[in-house]
């Protein structure tokens, strides 16, 4: 989405429903996952259920921050977004380490796309839908990398990254 933003004359229709098929194919996985471990007849030591629900919290906020900007979608005629731009490529870069940290239960760490936000919102303001649905997709994988942290027990009320 990030990217129709960054260059809105680059706007496809099927890149828009593949992203939010992705979205929704990813939720999915993450609940049969979760659904089958439930029915193990013993509980490996992976992750908590609270860990568990509430790192699926944070993959449907991630979710509806993607559905909100696909509502508001630029005009192919609209200024590219430099910010939408350097967060989108943070992020992208982040991926690799934050999946393999999920995988080895390490820590995620979303510093380079919040310094990417932080300046975004700095040169534009807060306002936009896209630096607002960046911020909420952020604040979900803050949640997520609490959720998943190495001795996590799931979103602690009140932690925020500010």
């Amino acid at each position: 989405m990030l990217a129709l933003y960054a260059r809105p004359a680059d706007r496809k229709p099927r890149r828009v429903r593949e992203a939010l098929l992705d979205s929704r194919a990813a939720r999915l996985e993450w609940e049969e996952a979760a659904a089958r471990a439930e029915k193990e007849p013993v509980r490996h030591r992976g992750i908590s259920r609270k860990a568990e629900r509430a790192a699926e919290s944070a993959l449907a906020t991630m979710g509806r921050a993607t559905m909100l900007m696909e509502a508001h979608l630029p005009d192919r005629d609209a200024t590219p977004s430099a910010g939408a731009e350097e967060f989108a490529t943070a992020l992208r870069s982040a991926l690799p380490a934050a999946e393999r940290a999920v995988r080895e239960r390490g820590r995620l760490d979303w510093s380079a796309p919040l310094a990417a936000l932080t300046a975004w919102q700095e040169r534009e303001g807060d306002e936009s839908v896209p630096v607002r649905g960046s911020e909420l997709l952020l604040d979900a994988l803050d949640e997520l990398a609490q959720a998943l942290a190495p001795g996590g027990r799931g979103r602690k009320r009140g932690a925020g990254r500010r």
